[in-house]
């Protein structure tokens, strides 16, 4: 009964380490694409301004 116990707490814990991987991974991609998106209106903004000034 004590084996029984313990694999089901190692399943659960597995299942929950696994979650949070993905949430993580989840996490950095939308960052990086948060970012990414910033970084591309700036260039836009500065591309534009500077075809307006010459």
């Amino acid at each position: 009964m004590g084996r029984m116990i313990w694999k089901v707490l190692a399943v659960l814990l597995a299942v929950w380490l696994a979650f949070m991987v993905i949430g993580g991974f989840l996490a950095m991609l939308k960052t990086f694409f948060i970012i990414g998106s910033i970084a591309v209106v700036a260039v836009l903004l500065v591309s534009l301004v500077a075809k307006r000034r010459r």
